[in-house]
């Protein structure tokens, strides 16, 4: 899952080292592995020789990006910092900051020059009062990312159709386009339905 990580306080190098150090941590070592085989164990930000392995990176043809929300990092006793919380938040606290998505896409694309598909992207939204300002606000950071920075994005897939079953949350969050009743098992569409409809059928925004 990659998010965006900002300094709570830009000014302020220490916030400034946490964010970075984040992004470092949950975004880029992982890729980093997979791309070009360069294991950081020590986590200095520099592959040495005893933690370059290419011979173990067999190539990807692009970058999956699943992504959720903002996260503000305060500085701390430790290099990870505090993530703060708190503004526009679905269900389970994630913050909506559309524009997370675009700087999340622009960076992939200047770090690994590698096509990119959104893999995942959605909001826990019981009440469905959010979900269709979500799924237009990050959409159009999308949109801005491939036609004004040239992000080669090649697809995008919300998340989820239907109410699912969250690995950490069980039955107890509502991410579906289609919202599932657990006794009777009827599908009941939400308002982002006929939206997210019109845009894949129109292959553009209202």
């Amino acid at each position: 899952m990659l998010q965006y990580y900002e300094p709570e306080n830009p000014d302020d190098p220490r916030d400034v080292a946490a964010a970075n150090f984040n992004e470092y941590l949950w975004n880029e070592w992982s890729l980093n592995a997979v791309t070009s085989g360069d294991y950081d164990m020590d986590l200095d930000g520099v592959a040495g020789p005893g933690e370059r392995l290419p011979h173990l990176a067999k190539g990807c043809d692009f970058i999956g990006v699943n992504h959720y929300l903002r996260q503000r990092v305060r500085h701390g006793e430790s290099r990870l910092g505090e993530h703060l919380k708190g503004g526009d938040c679905s269900d389970i606290g994630w913050e909506i900051h559309p524009q997370g998505l675009r700087l999340v896409l622009d960076w992939v694309w200047r770090r690994y020059r590698l096509p990119v598909y959104v893999t995942e992207n959605g909001i826990a939204d019981a009440s469905d009062s959010k979900r269709v300002r979500y799924l237009l606000g990050y959409l159009g950071e999308l949109h801005r990312a491939v036609s004004e920075d040239g992000v080669p994005v090649r697809g995008y897939f919300h998340w989820t159709l239907m109410d699912s079953y969250e690995w950490n949350k069980g039955l107890g969050t509502r991410f579906g386009l289609y919202s599932v009743d657990r006794a009777t098992k009827k599908r009941i569409h939400t308002k982002a339905v006929p939206v997210y409809k019109k845009i894949c059928s129109s292959n553009s925004l209202p």
